[in-house]
C-alpha cells in the first residue's frame, strides 16, 4: 500500500496529473506516470456547468418539471445524440462539441495541475512523463500536396498563425506534407505538453524522468511501421503483448519491450526507473530525455526549438 504507481495514457495521464493536484488524493500514491497527456487540459466549472445546460436544452429537459428525473429517463442513444463528441486526437475536423475531463472546482481540484506543479502545490511524488514519436500518425488523413497542408493548418490556427507555423516546419524537412502536418500535431497538442509537465513537475519538487517512446511497430505490415510510433501503442509494450505475439514478435519490439518493463517495474518498485538501461533523471538545461526503442538512448532534451515558438 505504501508503493501505490498511479498511471494512465491519453485521458487517462489526464486524470493522473489532475489527481496530483487533487488535494483529497494526497498520500494515496507513492508515483505516478504521465503517458501523452496534458497537465493543462481542464475547465472552469462556469463552462462545464454551461455545457451541462446546453445538453439539458438539447434532450428537451429544460422545461420539464422535475429536469434531473428527466435526464435520468434517457436512453444511451438519446444521450449520445444530444451532443455528438467526436473523438480525434488530431484536432482536425469539426469544432470539439463537448469536453470531458478534469473540472476546476475548489474541493477536488482547486486549481490547474500545470500551476500546481510549478508553484510545489502537488503531491511531490516522483514522476515519468513523455509521449510517443508520431502522436497522430493514425489520426491524420492523407495529405498529398504543401497547399493541403497549409489548408488543414489553417482550419486549425486561421491563416496568420498557419503561415508562421509553416514556416518552422516547411514541407522540405520532411519526408512528405503529411509527415510535416503529424509532427506539428505531435509537438503541439502531445510533445511540448510533455515538455511543459517535466519541467513544471520539476520546479516544483518532485523527482522526475522524461521519455520519448519512438519504437514503430516492427512486427506488423508495412503500411502499419511507417505510421510510427502512434498515439497509445506504447501501451502494448507496457503490458508485455509483444510476448504474447509468440514467433510473430519482431525481436527489435520485444527489445523496446524489455526496455518498458524494466523501467516501469523498477519504478513501481522503488520510484527510479534507472536500471538495466541507465536513465537520468530530469534536470535544468540538458533536460535528458529517454528514447525508448530497441536500442535505446539518452537525449539532450527533445525539440526544443519548435517547443520554444509553440510556448
Amino acid at each position: 500500500p505504501a508503493r501505490v504507481m498511479l498511471f494512465g495514457e491519453s485521458a487517462g495521464a489526464v486524470n493522473t496529473c489532475a489527481l496530483l493536484a487533487s488535494p483529497p488524493a494526497a498520500g494515496e500514491e507513492a508515483r505516478a506516470a504521465i503517458e501523452s497527456g496534458s497537465c493543462t487540459y481542464t475547465q472552469s466549472a462556469e463552462d462545464a456547468a454551461a455545457q451541462g445546460d446546453r445538453f439539458v436544452q438539447a434532450v428537451g429537459c429544460a422545461s420539464a418539471a422535475d429536469p434531473a428525473a428527466c435526464l435520468r429517463a434517457l436512453s444511451v442513444e438519446q444521450v449520445l445524440r444530444a451532443i455528438p463528441a467526436p473523438v480525434n486526437i488530431s484536432g482536425l475536423g469539426a469544432a470539439e462539441a463537448a469536453r470531458w475531463g478534469p473540472v476546476i472546482a475548489p474541493a477536488t481540484l482547486p486549481e490547474r495541475p500545470y500551476e500546481a506543479m510549478l508553484g510545489g502545490r502537488h503531491h511531490r511524488v516522483p514522476l515519468i512523463v513523455g509521449h510517443n514519436t508520431e502522436e497522430v500518425g493514425l489520426a491524420v488523413p492523407a495529405i498529398a500536396t504543401e497547399e493541403a497542408y497549409r489548408a488543414a493548418l489553417a482550419s486549425l490556427v486561421g491563416p496568420a498563425a498557419a503561415d508562421r507555423i509553416a514556416q518552422i516546419y516547411s514541407v522540405a524537412r520532411f519526408r512528405t506534407p503529411r509527415a510535416a502536418l503529424v509532427q506539428v500535431l505531435t509537438d503541439a497538442r502531445f510533445g511540448c505538453g510533455a515538455r511543459a509537465a517535466a519541467r513544471a513537475a520539476h520546479a516544483g519538487g518532485s523527482p522526475t524522468w522524461r521519455y520519448l517512446f519512438a519504437q514503430p511497430l516492427d512486427s506488423a505490415m508495412p503500411a502499419v511501421r511507417a505510421l510510427g510510433a502512434w498515439h497509445g501503442l506504447e501501451l502494448l509494450y507496457v503490458f508485455q503483448h509483444m510476448a504474447r505475439f509468440g514467433a510473430l514478435a519482431a525481436p527489435t519490439d520485444l527489445a523496446a519491450e524489455r526496455v518498458m518493463l524494466d523501467a516501469w517495474t523498477r519504478f513501481a518498485a522503488a520510484g527510479d526507473p534507472g536500471g538495466d538501461t541507465p536513465w537520468p533523471r530530469y534536470a535544468s538545461g540538458m533536460e535528458p530525455t529517454l528514447r525508448i526503442a530497441a536500442t535505446p538512448a539518452v537525449e539532450p532534451g527533445w525539440r526544443n526549438a519548435e517547443c520554444d515558438g509553440w510556448d
